[in-house]
């Protein structure tokens, strides 16, 4: 009887922490800018429930760039997701964001970066939806599903000085 009963409680410690730490892709981003790719990632806990974003940026040869994380807070702000030299190119917050729910995630994106002026910054943020289904999550754009995102750069004299457009679910076209 004690045999089945620590063979029971071994496999409901497993079972609950085989989910502890479980890490998920939301998204793929790319732009026309270069020739890498990041995954916007979430790990959860046990419960399912967001414990950290995390960012991973591959360049052309798979080889790892950048792997930055941030626990997840009620409410976040200014977690810089992307930057070039000085210029914060892409700058995450959420004015109502739950571990639990999820909830809108606005991307203040770099329109024109300055070498001397203050930057030039897209006049309304970005806005996408983290959305929990069940023990699952998905990121939206206006009630679609938003696997992709492309950012299409912003040229000034054929040099890229920032983010002209944000393309939903749009896969960069390999050059040859």
């Amino acid at each position: 009887m004690k045999r089945i009963i620590a063979l029971l409680i071994f496999c409901l410690m497993t079972i609950s922490g085989s989910y502890a730490g479980k890490i998920i892709n939301l998204a793929t981003i790319t732009s026309d800018a270069d020739e890498d790719t990041a995954y916007f990632k979430l790990e959860l806990n046990e419960k399912f429930d967001i414990t950290k974003l995390l960012k991973e940026k591959y360049g052309p040869e798979k080889n790892l760039l950048e792997n930055p994380s941030w626990i997840a807070t009620e409410n976040f702000s200014e977690v810089v997701f992307a930057k070039s030299g000085k210029h914060r190119v892409v700058v995450m917050s959420s004015p109502n964001f739950a571990t639990h729910n999820g909830g809108e995630i606005h991307l203040d994106l770099l329109l024109e970066g300055h070498l001397i002026a203050k930057d030039e910054r897209w006049p309304e943020p970005y806005i996408l939806q983290l959305v929990r289904v069940g023990d699952s999550w998905l990121l939206k754009k206006d009630g679609v599903k938003v696997t992709h995102l492309y950012f299409k750069s912003n040229r000034k004299l054929g040099k890229v000085v920032g983010i002209k457009e944000v393309l939903i679910n749009k896969v960069r076209t390999p050059k040859n």
